[in-house]
């Protein structure tokens, strides 16, 4: 995944939530797993592609919290 900012930079900016389906292109702004196997898909302050959107739907994920 492309990293865009750190994770602290990207902890600290105000979120919005968006529905999993609106994210591709956006910045992950708060960390996301689900349970199992709660290992994250990608890191505070990284680009959400389209192929991390599928790991995500598969995973029940439904929203993130995005920049």
């Amino acid at each position: 995944p492309e990293q865009v900012m750190s994770m602290h930079d990207a902890i600290m900016q105000p979120g919005q939530p968006l529905p999993l389906a609106q994210c591709v292109g956006r910045v992950l702004a708060h960390p996301t797993v689900s349970c199992p196997p709660a290992i994250p898909v990608l890191v505070c302050g990284e680009r959400i592609s389209a192929d991390a959107v599928a790991v995500m739907e598969y995973c029940g994920i439904e929203q993130l919290e995005v920049i």
